[in-house]
């Protein structure tokens, strides 16, 4: 078996060269393929045997179209309806195909590349087999002695199918061995599969078409007549040159200073105003002072970024980047993330050291303004060590940054903005070489 495609000129081909009895079995059956297997029985005066689902619904999908099953019906050729058919094989002498069937009113078939297989001469015998039990065997089984002398018949008039035989049981009856020959194998045994994994075979359930079945799908067709979504659904796409960005730095003013909130139990002990002013209830703690956090050189790097890779478009575009620069800036901000995390190592080395530190400076502050003050000393005792306990909960309740975080934000801009006149003229003057090529290009496409 080998991989193919299949669609209505293929399957016209395999029709005008069938040289005995044909077998189709399908959602549906376009006029023209319908047109064909009339043509074809007339040539050959073999019967043909077509299955289909008789339904509007498979006719609005595209599948096929009503009108073919009419064609067929009302020429005395065998058709039969199977609800929920979506395979489709075709057998004729020598040809034999099994595929999966493209609703062509929502997917168009030049968008196919594969959707069937084609069944070599040693795998015809099994694809006929199966056949005749989804097509309820209906019609002549063709075995291998049948299929021969349907590539020999060429009369002028229609024969009727011979009875039916399993076409297994057949060969089995004229010589055992001939199962290896039409390509019938004992390997794996049956009883080394695990019957677990084989899925069920559907039940045949076929009704044969009628002329009130029909009446009554096209009946339905009339009142309400397809849509072609296919049509509907395509649409147009773009890719633009240019893109939103957004860069966030989170935790850079580790690198000057941050604040400490004085804790009210300090606040409310009533120090004298002078040296309230003096203190402050809000404590500045400068960390820059005591250790490198590498913080600035995140900063100049991230800084360096913006400035080479973006253009600042003001309201409401924001920044902008170009997207043929894309894989260096994604090159240049992996080297910059490395420098984060080197400075993330180093603030969680010296971090606590550093606040400790600082803290213990302001503790010492505030045991001193309190034992100046007679008063408050007396009302209520504070030492260092509390004060110092209150200062660094209030550090830990408050949730200060203790790492570095970067991102980066990519989107596109959309089709109504990139066509904006305003717009356009601004990207255009910060990238002068896009005024040849445009900000986009586009394409015909299906909306999905």
């Amino acid at each position: 078996m080998k991989a193919c495609k299949v669609d209505e000129e293929q399957l016209a081909a395999w029709i005008d060269g069938a040289t005995g009895t044909i077998r189709y079995l399908g959602p549906a059956v376009t006029e023209r393929l319908a047109q064909k297997i009339l043509a074809a029985e007339k040539r050959t005066g073999e019967c043909s045997h077509v299955v289909i689902e008789l339904d509007d619904e498979v006719d609005r999908s595209g599948y096929g179209l009503t009108a073919g099953v009419r064609i067929l019906h009302d020429d005395n050729t065998a058709i039969q309806h199977r609800a929920g058919l979506r395979i489709a094989a075709f057998t004729a002498p020598g040809i034999g195909a099994v595929w999966s069937p493209i609703a062509e009113r929502v997917d168009p078939i030049e968008r196919v590349s594969v959707n069937g297989i084609w069944m070599e001469k040693g795998e015809l015998g099994e694809l006929r087999r199966w056949m005749g039990r989804m097509m309820g065997n209906q019609g002549p089984e063709l075995s291998a002695s049948q299929d021969e002398r349907s590539d020999s018949s060429q009369s002028g008039a229609k024969k009727t199918p011979d009875p039916v035989v399993p076409a297994q049981e057949a060969i089995e009856q004229d010589d055992p061995g001939a199962l290896a020959t039409h390509g019938v194998t004992d390997e794996p045994s049956p009883e080394a599969v695990d019957q677990r994994l084989v899925p069920a075979e559907p039940k045949v359930q076929l009704r044969a078409v009628d002329e009130e079945m029909i009446k009554k799908v096209e009946t339905h067709l009339r009142e309400h007549p397809p849509r072609d979504f296919k049509e509907e659904k395509q649409t147009e796409v773009y890719q633009g040159y240019v893109g939103f960005i957004e860069i966030h730095v989170t935790g850079a003013s580790l690198s000057g200073a941050t604040t400490l909130a004085i804790p009210k139990e300090l606040t409310e002990l009533g120090l004298e105003t002078d040296l309230r002013n003096r203190l402050s209830e809000r404590m500045r703690i400068d960390l820059s002072d005591s250790v490198d956090l590498g913080a600035r050189d995140v900063n100049r790097r991230v800084d360096a970024f913006r400035e080479i890779f973006t253009k600042r478009m003001g309201q409401p575009l924001g920044r902008i980047y170009k997207k043929s620069e894309w894989p260096i800036m994604q090159t240049k901000w992996a080297e910059i993330e490395i420098l984060v995390e080197a400075a993330n190592d180093k603030i969680k080395r010296s971090m606590h050291a550093a606040v400790e530190k600082t803290i213990k400076e302001a503790a010492d502050d505030w045991a001193k303004a309190i034992n100046e003050n007679p008063t408050v000393r007396n009302e209520v005792p504070h030492t260092v060590e509390d004060i110092h306990s209150l200062l660094l909960a209030q550090w830990d309740r408050k949730q200060r940054a203790t790492r570095m975080r970067v991102q980066l934000f990519v989107k596109d801009l959309t089709w109504a903005t990139l066509n904006d006149r305003q717009v356009r003229e601004k990207i255009e003057e910060a990238y002068p070489e896009l005024c040849a090529t445009g900000l986009y290009k586009s394409r015909r496409a299906w909306a999905s």
